[in-house]
């Protein structure tokens, strides 16, 4: 019997969108960080605050990742104690 076809799908898709987000968070960051350096005027309010909103969005994106990881890893560990 094989078991973790959809467990492990369901892990490997909700890493990857930890890694996504993780990678987006690190852009918006920058671009924050690049915005406090370089500007003369509020020219890059803009981008500030798109960067700190999509920081969010970003933020939420990671933890229902991160909730999908924990369900996917319960659902295993029942698994397994059925199979045991």
């Amino acid at each position: 019997m094989m078991i973790g076809g959809s467990t492990g799908s369901a892990f490997n898709i909700a890493v990857g969108g930890m890694l996504s987000s993780s990678a987006n968070m690190a852009n918006d960051a920058s671009t924050i960080v690049r915005a406090g350096t370089t500007a003369q005027s509020g020219d890059y309010l803009g981008d500030v605050t798109t960067a700190m909103v999509d920081m969010k969005i970003q933020q939420h994106t990671f933890d229902a990742s991160a909730k999908v990881v924990k369900s996917a890893d319960e659902m295993l560990g029942t698994l397994l104690d059925i199979l045991s």
